[in-house]
């Protein structure tokens, strides 16, 4: 896999590398679930993030900025019946997701890199 120049855009030949690339955070958040948020096309724009790179800075604010959403999510996970081990964070994705969804979201395809 290697890239190619295409006028300005870097292009990967292999479709491989862009097939995995929506499901990282997934993969990642599956791996760490008390440390890393899915970051999906669904749960993104609901958290105001339109690329990800200020996404560690919109987490960490919606979580610590008083509010009370850590203790919020822990109400909504007890009372939906949740596994205890369930953190705060995952519950949010959660929320997010159903939400997203409710609102007729859906989750972007992978790039075609052949365009």
């Amino acid at each position: 896999m290697r890239p190619t120049r295409t006028g300005s855009t870097a292009r990967i030949e292999s479709t491989a590398v862009a097939t995995l690339a929506p499901s990282a955070s997934k993969i990642m958040a599956r791996r760490l679930p008390r440390l890393i948020p899915i970051n999906d096309s669904v749960v993104g724009p609901l958290m105001g993030l339109n690329t990800s790179d200020s996404q560690w800075r919109v987490w960490h604010t919606a979580l610590s900025d008083g509010t009370g959403l850590p203790e919020r999510l822990r109400t909504i996970r007890e009372i939906s019946g949740v596994d205890p081990r369930i953190s705060e964070l995952r519950a949010m994705d959660v929320v997010l997701w159903m939400h997203g969804k409710k609102l007729g979201m859906t989750v972007a395809a992978a790039p075609d890199l052949d365009e």
